[in-house]
């Protein structure tokens, strides 16, 4: 007979209950009971059977090294991050609840106009990126043309229909250096200039987005730079509130501004990018291609390539 959810006590959210399906799914179909999945860094030692019971049927958060523990086992990396991240966003939202005393289980809902935003952040916090694709090409002075994006989109709460860039171009710092537009997966809706520049850019998605949705949402823009001046050697992403999950990371050079040495970085602190780590280096290229893949993002961080002229 197959195994059914306890009942009686309450499920946390949604969110737990659609990570516990997915964990449950994993376990059955490696054949293995409540029993037997291990701990991945403790041989020999398992999960209790009444905690994993509980975890699959939302009754209680798992830990991210049970999440890594049925991933290693053969589950589905990417779907039982995704559900994890979703998790873990809901957890901390009815945590914020109830240190404010107010109901732990109410519902903020994503702005669905412009009018309804007051800063990015109002946008941001709705969704998480799982995973960025970026192409940048350079001109043979040394000047970017423009970043190509790919955005692969997860709501974290219903009716997610925005989405937030922001970018600079840091050798060139006045208005009209940077424009955006949109691509397919969405539209541009307004693009905010600061004084120095910055540009901010909002986009509709043209659906409503749910945690809920199978599949990932694709925005894909571009940020088009009109400048004489060379790009700073550096290319920086910054991995904020509503960040990737995974980026890909493309450059483009184009002769004769062509890198003599060129590193990719992950640090805490943009200081640090400018040092280059052990085994960062890439072998310089003769046709001024540079890509690589940066898996599990750390909040906050900061990713990219350095290099010098």
């Amino acid at each position: 007979m197959g195994e059914s959810r306890k009942a009686g006590r309450s499920q946390i959210s949604d969110a737990h209950v659609r990570l516990g399906d997915a964990l449950r799914r994993t376990r059955q179909g490696l054949g293995l009971s409540t029993r037997q999945v291990p701990k991945d860094h403790s041989p020999g030692q398992y999960f209790g059977s009444g905690h994993i019971s509980n975890v699959e049927n939302g009754h209680t958060a798992p830990s991210e090294e049970m999440i890594e523990t049925y991933i290693k086992l053969g589950g589905d990396g990417v779907l039982l991050r995704s559900l994890y991240r979703q998790m873990r966003a809901i957890t901390d939202e009815l945590a914020r609840g109830r240190r404010k005393g107010g109901d732990a289980t109410a519902t903020v809902f994503p702005p669905q106009h412009l009018g309804d935003v007051t800063d990015h952040n109002d946008v941001q916090k709705h969704y998480f990126v799982e995973a960025n694709e970026v192409d940048c090409s350079f001109d043979e002075r040394g000047v970017i043309e423009e970043f190509r994006c790919v955005a692969t989109i997860r709501a974290k709460s219903p009716g997610v229909r925005l989405y937030y860039s922001g970018h600079t171009y840091s050798s060139d710092r006045q208005p009209g250096v940077l424009r955006a537009e949109a691509i397919a997966g969405g539209a541009l809706l307004e693009a905010r200039e600061s004084p120095t520049g910055a540009l901010q850019a909002y986009f509709d998605l043209g659906t409503s987005l749910s945690p809920d949705d199978d599949k990932a949402h694709n925005l894909t823009f571009r940020i088009l730079v009109t400048s004489d001046s060379p790009a700073r050697p550096i290319l920086v992403f910054h991995n904020s509130r509503g960040g990737a999950c995974q980026m890909i990371l493309r450059a483009q050079f184009r002769a004769p501004a062509l890198p003599k040495k060129i590193w990719r970085f992950a640090v805490e602190d943009t200081i640090d990018a400018e040092h280059p780590s052990p085994g960062s280096e890439f072998e310089v290229a003769d046709d001024g291609l540079y890509d690589h893949s940066f898996g599990e993002l750390t909040p906050s961080w900061s990713y990219g390539f350095a290099w010098m002229w």
